[in-house]
């Protein structure tokens, strides 16, 4: 019999992947004889060197044979040689002969070999499938009786490595009577039962290989040189004895398998059982010791020996070290998962990072391997909630009322409970938050105090989205608890906001002057409460009181110096409607000194007192000075009028009519030059100058033919064409001039228009009727009105196009209608908010513009903001905000503009001034460009690489209850980018995975950042 290592040498050469010489040298029956003795001479150095094994000299003297001067057998002869000594070489070419031979010599006796070759050469070099397809190609009965059994061998462990051991293990069976194939057949059928679990069987079979039973396992104390042949039972058997916790066992004899050395490949399994039994006998520093090994030899790790060493680490207090190992393991769907989850989460808890640890207890619980392990992790879900631990939009609420199905009797069930209310409050769902609060009996002081925080969110959350009917009732709920009392200020400042709105300005001045009286005059909103509630008195006319609370806003620092700048302003004008002119009169010229925002205003203003006070020169020369000293101010226009009205009041006609002239030539276009025109027109009458009149009254009807004035002019001509019997003249020219007043109404008209205003008025998506009509009536006498609501209910619906061209139509046809200002606003929204036009950008810049040049006081601000918004330019951008800032308007307005100042100082690199806005503005989330600047103050951090700044500020917004969700979503988004920065991937791709599956909106470009980055992780 053969040594039994010879054999065993083959098997260990088939793992190498060497070729070993299946031949040595040729046969001698196969030396072609009847050759040249040239050709001769090539083949016998041919032999020669194949017996030297020197294969590459062999190929060259071979292919120096001319085969077309050889027979058809020796051709053949020579023809198989160069095939087999190119397999012996190695040579890939070697497949393509072998098989060539085959196929052009089917009858020789050498094509079987040819095909057996072929198959050998796939198999030792490791591509199985190719062999075994080969293999099975060949009848076992075709092979010559010596070498079956080394095929069936080589068929047997081809069919295991592709992965069919039931197939194999027959042809391993018939193996075992064969002295030479005997062990390694024994070794793959044990090997077999190991893969299919049977390890019982398999321990056993391993262990009566005569290798492992002679000097290996038989005693502890007896040694032997050891080289390793390829076939390991011990390892196997390690494996088993660990498996079936045999720890002690398994720690003896992977020891035993270290000291001898073993191959390469089976080191690093070794060390990862050595490793782990260590670990769950309790022996933490050896453990580390075989897993850090283990770790270091493979690229790809055991989960079980990551999820071992970052106990042992986290167990040192090594949180960051283990959540790395937890976070490879988390991503299975597998028991050791689940546990790697709740790891998780602690390892977030010991590092404050309340967020990070809800979204991993989440995932503990929600998978269902260990019930104990759930139910823990729920408890800490809830834990992690109440300190302040966020997930993007999770319906936490809905898990924790599994927790209370799945565990009812569970001792933390009334925590749950009572985490519930808060839970939902997060998701920002505070009408179900509500909901559940009012269900709890006997509430606890703590459950007490959440409802009115829910109160006050839902309020706020209402009043940011303009919905201040429902808001005003949660927000007096919540001012009238007596649980917190700073809280219920809080929320009579938002009552009053939400009353304003609803121009309830009685009952806002009663909620705002609650909150005014209670509040320390160094709470942050102190000075913004005397503000609103200075505004909501001035609304009811209550002017001297308004002044009391407009002149303590003033001096508020803690107020915005554009609104402290505005409210002296309006303290000066509660004064002059209190007809407290000596008052009035110096608190504007206050404003005047200080150059603040509106001083132009207050020096038209200052001009008017000194008239009332007696000093007409005064007053007209004061006039005269406002446009040498505000070049380009607004109220130049107001300033030539009240000069030529202040003139006929004079009984200087003259004068006044020169005033008028020359308003409507510096000024052809304001609102104050029709009214000049008009009063022009007026005088004229008034001197009997009739022509003149008639020239003037007509011009305005011309120029302004759907204008108030036009009306006003109407009405005079038409006393002056009947006195004069021209009535019949003056009707004909009206009806040459498109949207002019006519001498008769057509009542039919008036009707119509009355009931389409009406059904539009009672319900807003009912515009059929308004569409009749301006079909009807395209020149109506109500078609502007017609238009505007037409537009107003398009816009209600979205149909952002058809409100477009109804304010187009209506600019066009009646462009000085009282309607044309709004109706400009709407254009310039629409093409700045819905149009994909390329230009859309420069033509909402256009309309605001237009609207902003018209001078009307009640658009001006709104028309800045437009304008800032679309500026073609971040320097106009910045010049813009800081007009409105001036302006003044509303707190939302203020907001805006302060945004879009840091955001143009942000690209013109003026950093510092723009993260100081930026900081403020973020401070105030509730409100939307305070959400706004969150994202966009974390953006910068990130940009910047300060990642923990970014984190702070991103983890804070989440933590706020905006009620942006957009904006919010775009904060988890930047904020998943900040743990991926730093290296929490797997945090990161929680975060987005959350959102994907519970983001509310259907924001097209939320759903691709999520996408993208997704692909990523």
């Amino acid at each position: 019999m053969k040594n039994r290592h010879s054999i065993i040498g083959k098997i260990v050469l088939a793992s190498m992947g060497v070729a070993p010489a299946v031949f040595a040298s040729a046969p001698a029956g196969i030396l072609p004889q009847s050759i040249s003795p040239l050709t001769n001479g090539d083949l016998c150095r041919a032999h020669s060197m194949i017996d030297e094994k020197n294969y590459t000299g062999a190929l060259d003297q071979l292919r120096d044979i001319d085969l077309a001067n050889l027979d058809v057998e020796n051709r053949q002869e020579v023809t198989f040689l160069i095939a087999r000594t190119a397999y012996m070489r190695g040579d890939d070419i070697c497949v393509t002969l072998l098989d060539n031979y085959a196929a052009d010599y089917p009858a020789s006796e050498q094509a079987l070999t040819a095909r057996l070759l072929a198959a050998d050469y796939f198999f030792f070099n490791h591509d199985f499938p190719a062999a075994l397809a080969r293999y099975n190609e060949i009848s076992s009965s075709a092979i010559e009786p010596a070498q079956q059994h080394e095929y069936t061998f080589r068929r047997a462990l081809a069919m295991l490595k592709c992965g069919y051991p039931d197939q194999a293990a027959p042809l391993f069976r018939s193996l075992i009577a064969d002295g030479d194939f005997a062990i390694p057949a024994e070794y793959y059928l044990a090997y077999i039962d190991y893969l299919n679990k049977d390890y019982d069987k398999a321990y056993k079979a391993f262990a009566s290989l005569p290798e492992i039973s002679s000097s290996t396992r038989s005693s502890r104390g007896q040694k032997r040189d050891y080289i390793s042949d390829g076939i390991e039972p011990g390892y196997y058997m390690t494996q088993i004895e660990f498996l079936n916790q045999d720890y002690t066992s398994a720690i003896r004899h992977g020891r035993s398998l270290l000291e001898k050395r073993p191959v390469d490949e089976l080191l690093p399994e070794t060390l990862r059982v050595l490793g782990e039994s260590y670990f769950r006998i309790g022996s933490p520093e050896v453990a580390r010791h075989y897993l850090e090994r283990y770790i270091e030899s493979t690229d790809s790790p055991a989960p079980s020996a990551l999820y071992s060493l970052g106990s042992l680490l986290y167990d040192d207090g090594r949180y960051d070290e283990a959540a790395a190992l937890f976070a490879k393991v988390a991503g299975d769907d597998s028991s050791l998962s689940q546990s790697a989850w709740l790891y998780l989460g602690q390892c977030a808890i010991q590092e404050n990072d309340n967020s990070a640890a809800a979204i991993a207890f989440e995932k503990a619980a929600r998978s269902g391997y260990d019930s104990n392990i759930s139910e823990t992790a729920l408890y800490n879900y809830a834990t992690a909630l109440l300190r302040g631990g966020n997930i993007p939009f999770s319906s936490s609420a809905r898990l924790l009322e599994e927790f209370l199905t799945k565990y009812p009797d569970s001792a933390h069930a009334s925590d749950v409970r009572a985490t519930l209310a808060e839970a939902y409050c997060r998701q920002g769902d505070f009408g179900k938050a509500l909901n559940y609060l009012d269900g709890i009996h006997n509430p606890s002081p703590s459950v007490r105090l959440l409802r009115q925080q829910v109160l006050f969110q839902y309020g706020v959350e209402l009043q940011s989205n303009g919905e201040s009917a429902p808001a005003e009732k949660y927000l007096r709920e919540a001012a009238d608890s007596p649980v917190d009392k700073d809280l219920a200020l809080q929320a009579r400042l938002w009552l009053g906001d939400a009353l304003y709105s609803q121009k309830k300005y009685a009952a806002a001045s009663e909620a705002l002057q609650a909150y005014v009286s209670g509040a320390r005059s160094s709470a942050p909103d102190y000075g913004l409460g005397l503000y609103n509630l200075a505004y909501s008195l001035y609304q009811q006319d209550k002017f001297q009181k308004a002044a009391s609370y407009f002149r303590q806003a003033a001096g508020a620092s803690s107020l915005q110096q554009a609104q402290r700048a505005n409210a002296r302003l309006r303290l000066a004008d509660c004064l002059f409607y209190s007809r407290d002119f000596k008052g009035a009169k110096e608190a504007y010229e206050k404003v005047i000194e200080a150059a603040d925002p509106g001083a132009d205003y207050a020096t038209l203003r200052h001009a008017t007192i000194r008239g009332l006070l007696g000093d007409v020169p005064g007053k007209i020369k004061e006039l005269d000075m406002l446009s040498s000293k505000y070049p380009g101010t607004s109220w130049n226009a107001a300033a030539l009028l009240e000069k030529a009205a202040t003139l006929i009041d004079e009984g200087k006609i003259s004068d006044a009519q020169d005033a008028y002239k020359h308003l409507a030539r510096e000024y052809p276009d304001r609102p104050e030059t029709r009214k000049g025109l008009l009063g022009l027109a007026q005088s004229f009458r008034a001197q009997g100058k009739t022509t003149q009149a008639i020239d003037s009254y007509s011009n305005i009807i011309t120029r302004w033919p759907s204008s108030e004035e036009a009306l006003l002019a109407h009405e005079d001509l038409s006393s002056i064409h009947a006195a004069e019997g021209s009535l019949q003249q003056y009707a004909a020219w009206l009806n040459g001039i498109q949207g002019a007043p006519r001498i008769s109404g057509d009542e039919m008209e008036r009707l119509e228009y009355r009931a389409a205003a009406d059904a539009f008025a009672a319900d807003v998506n009912n515009l059929a009727l308004l569409e009749d009509y301006v079909k009807r009536y395209p020149e109506g006498e109500n078609i502007a009105a017609a238009l505007y609501d037409l537009a107003d209910g398009r816009l209600e619906a979205h149909n952002y196009k058809g409100a477009l061209q109804a304010v187009d139509l209506l600019l066009m046809r009646r462009p000085d209608s009282p309607q044309a200002d709004a109706a400009l606003l709407i254009r310039g929204e629409i093409l700045e908010n819905h149009s994909d036009s390329a230009d859309a950008r420069a033509k909402a810049f256009d309309a605001y513009s237009r609207l902003e040049s018209k001078g009307n006081p009640a658009y001006s601000t709104d028309a800045l903001c437009g304008m800032m918004r679309t500026a073609p330019s971040a320097e106009k951008q910045v010049t813009l905000a800081d007009k409105v800032l001036r302006a003044g308007g509303s707190s939302d307005q203020m907001e805006e503009a302060s945004f879009y100042k840091a955001e143009g100082l942000l690209k013109e690199g003026r950093d510092k001034e723009a993260l100081s806005i930026l900081t403020t503005l973020a401070g105030h989330p509730a409100g939307i460009y305070g959400a706004k600047a969150a994202v966009a103050l974390g953006q910068y951090r990130f940009d910047h690489k300060d990642y923990a700044a970014a984190e702070k500020v991103l983890s804070e917004f989440a933590d706020s209850g905006t009620p942006h969700e957009y904006w919010l979503a775009r904060g988890f988004i930047l904020l998943a980018d900040v743990y991926s920065a730093r290296g929490k991937k797997y945090l990161a791709k929680e975060y987005l995975e959350s959102l994907k599956t519970n983001y509310p909106g259907d924001e097209a470009d939320i759903r691709e950042m999520i996408t993208r980055r997704l692909s990523k992780l």
